[in-house]
């Protein structure tokens, strides 16, 4: 340390010292270090506001904080600090997906694979000598899905798996969202032997959103009898609920599924892993569908307003409350969400939009649902 300080009176402008004394004083640590480095980042800051160490690290502590929007402010400084760098527009992403503000993420992430590519072409760096290759492409899919953008994610997708990068989640949460049922026969059956609860979870959702419930519940045993070794699993017992959940509600027994899948939404709300990437509303969704499907439409306004509240960006929060508007009367109210649904999924093919809208709409008929909206 005594060193590097003396160095850095003498070499100042030294960005390699300068880090070398960021990383001691993270105790070692990448990725935002640990709270008490803040200040040596935030001071760094202050001599140079396009510290490009500086902000980078500082973005990643306030992505793990319960303020994240205080980082933003970091995320463009790293842009305008390295505008070339693709890891600066990838890093914006880090933060826009918890924030809900969905086009700056998919800007930034559009932006980080065009000029890594270019890098990697340039300089002739092969995919696997490059660690944040797969990263960028995972996020990028990521947001492409969230956004209904199914023909570009489908570009992603296909250079991942020729690139033979292998993210099971993403891949299986794409094909879903797209409805890629062949593309997701052929994925289960390619993972199952290497990640037996993935692949068993995807089956599971696949089987159900087919009306397939007891085949569902052969691959929701599978998920159960994992479990039992893994106790502490969180991200396992979240698949199980889910999945229990949805097939108590289509097997008639809706008030314990509905409940169970309340219990799930309660319980991730606060959960930053959850939140990360676009999942924050995941499950109020999952929920709200649910219930329209069952005509409990007070319970899917609840749930389908969570799922706005914790992402702004929620599609099928927004055109579920638009449905259930409609469907009670509310005119106004309906426009008012529908526009945030075309807002969400401004880029989707018109045809993919329509298709979403048309499912929906079908979950229930007109005619039986109660009219509690505007309560």
């Amino acid at each position: 340390g005594k060193k590097l300080d003396e160095l850095l009176m003498l070499h100042p402008e030294d960005e390699e010292a300068w880090m070398l004394r960021g990383i001691l004083a993270s105790d070692g640590e990448f990725f935002g270090g640990k709270p008490a480095s803040a200040p040596y980042y935030l001071s760094l800051t202050r001599l140079n506001p396009l510290h490009p160490g500086a902000n980078h690290e500082l973005l990643h502590q306030y992505e793990k904080s319960k303020r994240p929007s205080l980082g933003w402010v970091y995320s463009e400084k790293f842009i305008e600090s390295s505008p070339g760098i693709h890891h600066a527009w990838h890093m914006q992403g880090h933060l826009s997906t918890r924030l809900g503000r969905w086009e700056h993420a998919a800007v930034g992430s559009l932006k980080a694979i065009q000029l890594q590519r270019e890098y990697n072409q340039q300089w002739k760096v092969k995919p696997t000598e490059d660690h944040q290759w797969s990263h960028h492409l995972e996020t990028c899919l990521q947001i492409l899905t969230h956004q209904g953008r199914f023909r570009e994610a489908r570009q992603v997708y296909d250079e991942m798996k020729m690139l033979k990068f292998n993210t099971p989640d993403t891949f299986g949460r794409y094909l879903l969202a797209a409805r890629d049922y062949a593309g997701l026969q052929k994925f289960i059956e390619e993972t199952r032997p290497k990640n037996k609860t993935s692949a068993s979870y995807y089956a599971a959702l696949m089987h159900l959103s087919q009306g397939h419930t007891s085949q569902a519940q052969a691959e929701i045993d599978v998920l159960e009898e994992a479990q039992k070794n893994k106790k502490k699993d969180k991200k396992l017992e979240n698949k199980l609920w889910e999945t229990r959940g949805l097939t108590l509600c289509k097997t008639g027994l809706t008030d314990q599924g509905l409940s169970l899948l309340q219990k799930l939404a309660d319980t991730s709300k606060n959960n930053y892993d959850q939140h990360a990437w676009g999942h924050g509303a995941y499950y109020m969704e999952i929920w709200g569908m649910a219930a329209m499907a069952a005509g409990k439409d007070a319970v899917a306004e609840e749930a389908f307003l969570e799922a706005i509240a914790h992402d702004p960006g929620s599609f099928r929060g927004a055109m579920g409350m638009q449905i259930l508007c409609e469907r009670a009367g509310k005119s106004e109210e309906a426009r008012q969400y529908q526009t945030m649904a075309e807002k969400a999924w401004q880029h989707a093919e018109v045809k993919v939009f329509a298709e979403e809208v048309a499912q929906t709409r079908q979950l229930k008929p007109v005619s039986t649902l109660s009219t509690s909206i505007g309560r």
